[in-house]
């Protein structure tokens, strides 16, 4: 196979990896917002609603925190030089950025820790999800 053919071939295969990714990563933030859902749920239903809504709140952050993510370690790794250093320093934003509201909603006890915390759990849970449930790139020989 000439190099010509091989850089043909590996466009369309690129393309499927791309949509898989696509597909994978909005399952996974469909599975993060459903778990922080239900999770809001279960507290307003076994406590109270300013519990539940500091549950949503929690999912809500994380939620946007895996979307944020996504879009820098995607710019990250396509990026090249001085673009892969600026994602770099968005990366770096988000993360003080994320530290400063959990920090602010302590201080100002905006919302229950307990209940943020257990919101936010609904990110490693919707990602495991996501993982198992989202559509895969098909291997291609």
């Amino acid at each position: 196979m000439t190099m010509a053919a091989a850089t043909r071939d590996e466009g369309p295969r690129r393309q499927a990896e791309a949509d898989a990714s696509g597909g994978q990563i909005a399952v996974t933030l469909a599975s993060v917002g459903i778990c922080g859902l239900l999770l809001g749920l279960g507290a307003l239903i076994g406590w109270s609603w300013q519990i539940a809504l500091g549950v949503v709140f929690g999912s809500s952050v994380a939620a946007f925190n895996l979307w944020a993510l996504h879009k820098i370690g995607a710019g990250f790794l396509q990026g090249q030089g001085r673009t892969r250093a600026l994602w770099a320093l968005a990366g770096g934003a988000k993360f003080l950025l994320l530290a400063l509201l959990f920090a602010v909603v302590i201080k100002y006890r905006l919302v229950s820790a307990l209940a943020f915390v257990i919101g936010y759990g609904a990110l490693p849970v919707g990602i495991t999800l996501g993982t198992l449930l989202a559509p895969r790139a098909t291997e291609s020989k």
